[in-house]
């Protein structure tokens, strides 16, 4: 038209191309069986097809109105994946959220309960470590500092109910030390060790 733009399927075109159509509006082929095509539909949603999937090289950002936000391929690996953001980058699933290496799961976000499990699918508690190689599972706390007469790392248990002291006798933590018992496939508890206050704080020691 006067204005150098080209409308196909449309008569007024808005852009210097526009394609009018129900169906996919661009197929781009290499030959009659290989090629990709471009649509979009009435929820203005792009969709594009290509049966060999989408490739972006490697070193090339996949951008998100933002430059420093963006996915892309390791520059000396390309099966490494990088994400980068500006800011949070936010996982936020209608179920959990699970970590696999391989065909093995090996960290899991249950959405449901609030749980962590690492080498468990069903965690039992709000973060459980688990191995059914027969390896121990251990829990390192790890403090690296030159310092002279430095603590080493600290596991701290807390009790907090807002609005309210401490008061005699509260529990601030138990360590259990339990066995499994196949017969009902129960864990027996064996030992505890058991934190409690012993008056109430500022009054007593």
């Amino acid at each position: 038209d006067s204005s150098e733009r080209v409308g196909i399927g449309v008569v007024d075109p808005d852009t210097t191309l526009e394609v009018f159509s129900t169906s996919a509006q661009l197929k781009l082929s290499y030959n009659a069986t290989v090629f990709a095509t471009f649509g979009v539909g009435d929820d203005q949603v792009l969709t594009i097809t290509a049966a060999g999937g989408i490739k972006i090289p490697q070193e090339q950002k996949l951008f998100f109105d933002s430059e420093h936000t963006y996915i892309m391929a390791d520059n000396n690996n390309p099966e490494i994946l990088e994400i980068h953001s500006d800011d949070d980058i936010k996982l936020q699933p209608d179920d959990d959220v699970l970590v696999y290496a391989g065909a093995s799961e090996y960290v899991r976000f249950d959405g449901s309960t609030q749980r962590v499990g690492i080498g468990t699918s069903a965690p039992s508690g709000t973060l459980e470590l688990r191995d059914d190689s027969g390896n121990t599972p251990n829990l390192y706390i790890t403090n690296i500092s030159p310092a002279a007469d430095d603590e080493g790392g600290n596991l701290i248990f807390r009790l907090s109910d807002p609005g309210t002291n401490l008061t005699t006798n509260d529990i601030l933590g138990d360590i259990s030390f339990q066995g499994r018992d196949q017969d009902d496939d129960s864990y027996l508890t064996g030992a505890t060790i058991r934190a409690r206050t012993d008056g109430a704080p500022g009054t007593d020691s």
